[in-house]
């Protein structure tokens, strides 16, 4: 059985709309909300859910940022007036909206494991609300408590690692870039042959001093280690015998000491890359004298 207070997230933080029978919105919200058993309504400006005697009116709605990596929500329960917020997103900057307390210890660990397994994970919490409080988005994305995490399964299209090998024979190279974190696109980009699974995939992400920190997310149980060099990471993947991964901010690190040119030739996972971030960088492949084709999944 699922926690209600859960529940009630899957019912009402999400962006869906109905068109007739319908749902309108991403798949990965369209799923989720049919796991919560709910049926969904439009009045006027509200999202309204319903299920039994159980009706939940949507009061405020914010809708996903791509730079927050979150979306929210204020709901009232109408039947017993009481208002909450819900926040869903990215585990990283859920966990950092939630009091300390209410996160179980080794949730890091937790969401990278399943990462690992290819599965996309989100974040899920909430906190009691009064509709006096202020409105602002700020307010309501802090001092939440943590529900749990929202996983799921896109499983790859059989014939997709064929096409990939069909594009490096024709010697056309093949890179990910996504708004996902960077070991569930490393998983991916194994299963599709992006990434070659004889190799290690070396994550960079930018410390706390602003100096690269290094991660092998083909180990098992994923740390960041000093000891791993820039230069050798970087002469590892010149060789062969790696595969190099960037998050967004480790992207824009790089613009911004104008030494991405480098690695263009390296890396080949880009993850939790903003919109702004993916244009950037096809611009960047464009001017160093590449023809370019960017495939997206319509989400």
């Amino acid at each position: 059985l699922i926690n209600q207070e859960i529940l009630y997230g899957l019912a009402t933080c999400h962006s869906l709309a109905t068109f007739g029978s319908q749902f309108v919105g991403h798949q990965v919200e369209v799923e989720m909300f049919k796991a919560s058993g709910f049926t969904l309504s439009n009045v006027g400006n509200k999202t309204v859910a319903k299920k039994g005697t159980c009706e939940l009116h949507v009061q405020t709605h914010f809708k996903f940022d791509h730079y927050r990596m979150t979306m929210s929500v204020i709901v009232e329960d109408v039947g017993t007036k009481t208002v909450f917020a819900y926040v869903k997103g990215a585990p990283e900057n859920v966990l950092k909206a939630c009091k300390a307390a209410t996160i179980p210890k080794g949730m890091g660990q937790v969401v990278a494991q399943y990462a690992l397994q290819g599965y996309y994970v989100l974040a899920l919490a909430r906190k009691p609300y009064s509709m006096k409080q202020a409105q602002n988005r700020n307010a309501v994305e802090s001092g939440l408590n943590f529900l749990g995490l929202l996983l799921f399964r896109n499983e790859m299209k059989p014939d997709s690692p064929h096409v990939f090998d069909e594009l490096k024979n024709a010697d056309i190279e093949c890179i990910m870039i996504t708004g996902d974190n960077a070991m569930c696109g490393a998983y991916i980009g194994r299963q599709c042959g992006i990434v070659s699974k004889e190799t290690d995939v070396f994550l960079a992400d930018i410390g706390p001093s602003e100096a690269f920190m290094w991660t092998n997310l083909s180990d098992p149980n994923p740390t960041p280690a000093e000891k791993l060099s820039t230069a050798n990471t970087i002469a590892l993947a010149q060789s062969g015998k790696a595969s190099i991964a960037l998050t967004g901010k480790s992207f824009e690190f790089l613009c911004k000491k104008k030494q991405m040119g480098k690695y263009l030739e390296l890396v080949k996972v880009y993850s939790r890359m903003s919109p702004d971030n993916k244009q950037m960088l096809v611009d960047m492949l464009m001017e160093s004298g590449r023809i370019v084709g960017m495939c997206g999944d319509g989400g």
